[in-house]
């Protein structure tokens, strides 16, 4: 299977792909679509399943806005909502109240795995990455912008 992937990724033309090794996959690659956007492709040692894996990793100064912000739920419900339609799941590293980065992730299963499924997903989670950190973005300016004020 990882040779299969490895043979569809090849395909895209300005995408780069570095395979590295994490014990709790079977295989693992980051892909690159650009010089800021990427994801990790993981295959699961005991299912048999692809994970495509997406990371936004927040800034110091996002990270004090946020644990200083009393608004953080609305902040996940609008992530959520928006992100249910594309069906992305989405999960706070470490979790919600430390949030130091935000996972975006998408299971394929291998009865459902082909090169246009994998490719579609890719992009799905990249468009996501993306999404997520406009919303956060926009969260964080009215959270400086509350501070200011107060």
């Amino acid at each position: 299977m990882k040779e299969q992937i490895l043979k569809w990724l090849s395909q895209e033309q300005d995408w780069k792909v570095e395979v590295s090794t994490d014990p709790y996959y079977y295989f693992t690659c980051l892909v690159r679509l650009s010089e800021s956007m990427g994801c990790n492709i993981c295959i699961e040692n005991h299912i048999e399943r692809v994970n495509v894996i997406g990371n936004a990793i927040l800034s110091q100064s996002d990270r004090i806005n946020y644990k200083l912000s009393a608004e953080k739920d609305e902040f996940w419900i609008d992530l959520r909502m928006n992100l249910i339609y594309v069906g992305i799941n989405v999960a706070a590293i470490p979790d919600i109240e430390s949030l130091e980065s935000i996972q975006l992730t998408k299971p394929i299963y291998f009865d459902g795995l082909s090169q246009d499924k994998l490719i579609d997903v890719i992009l799905r989670v990249t468009d996501a990455l993306e999404l997520a950190e406009l919303i956060f973005r926009s969260f964080s300016d009215a959270m400086s912008q509350q501070l200011q004020k107060s």
